[in-house]
C-alpha cells in the first residue's frame, strides 16, 4: 500500500506457464486502509473487529475516516470527520413583553421548557423544545404555537403622573390641574 495507506501484503505471481510478456500479473485485490488519525479528535470512537468508526457520546452524525491531502504536500493524512457535539440551546428571546421566557435559559438537547404569558397579560401558555440532536448552539428552543397573550386589566400607574389622581371610580385631575 502506498503511505499513509495500510494493509496486508499481497503475493503477486505470473500465470503457469506464461509466454505472453503483456500477461499482468495475478493477485488478490489489496485491503488498503487509511490508518487511525493520531491524535484521536474528541467526538470519535472505534468498534472492534473489523474496526468502525462512530461518533462518541453527546455527539452525533456519521463518523467517516479518510485519508486527505491538508496542504499543497503530496502526503495524505488520516482524518475522521462527520460527528458534532450536541449542544443546548440558545436562550429563547421572545419578541414583545408580554411573554415570559424565564424558563427557557438552559434548556439541553432534547429538553423543553413551559413559556407562559407574562402578568397582568393572560392567556395560553406554551412548550418550546430543543431539538433531541441540536449541535447549533445559537438556535433557540421552537413552539409549534405562540403563546396567546392578551392584555386583561392595565396596571396602575405608580407613581401616578403629576396632575393626576386615581380613586375608586378612576383617574381624575389634581386639584389646580384642569
Amino acid at each position: 500500500c502506498r503511505n499513509p495507506y495500510v494493509g496486508k501484503l499481497r503475493t503477486l505471481t505470473c500465470p503457469a506457464l506464461n509466454t505472453d510478456p503483456q500477461q499482468e500479473m495475478l493477485w488478490d485485490r489489496q485491503d488498503c486502509a487509511c490508518p487511525d488519525p493520531c491524535p484521536l479528535l474528541p467526538g470519535y470512537a472505534s468498534v472492534a473487529a473489523p474496526k468502525r468508526w462512530q461518533c462518541d457520546a453527546g455527539y452525533t452524525g456519521t463518523a467517516v475516516l479518510r485519508c486527505q491531502r491538508p496542504n499543497l504536500e503530496c502526503i495524505e493524512q488520516p482524518e475522521l470527520v462527520g460527528c458534532a457535539k450536541i449542544e443546548p440551546c440558545a436562550p429563547l428571546l421572545p419578541a414583545g413583553c408580554h411573554i415570559d421566557a424565564s424558563a427557557c435559559q438552559n434548556v439541553q438537547a432534547g429538553g423543553w421548557c413551559h413559556v407562559p404569558c407574562r402578568a397582568p397579560y393572560e392567556g395560553n401558555s406554551t412548550i418550546a423544545m430543543c431539538p433531541a440532536r441540536n449541535t447549533d448552539p445559537t438556535r433557540m428552543p421552537q413552539w409549534s404555537t405562540p403563546p396567546s397573550c392578551v392584555l386583561r386589566t392595565c396596571p396602575d400607574l405608580r407613581p401616578a403622573p403629576i396632575g393626576y389622581i386615581k380613586n375608586a371610580s378612576g383617574w381624575w385631575c389634581d386639584e389646580g390641574y384642569g
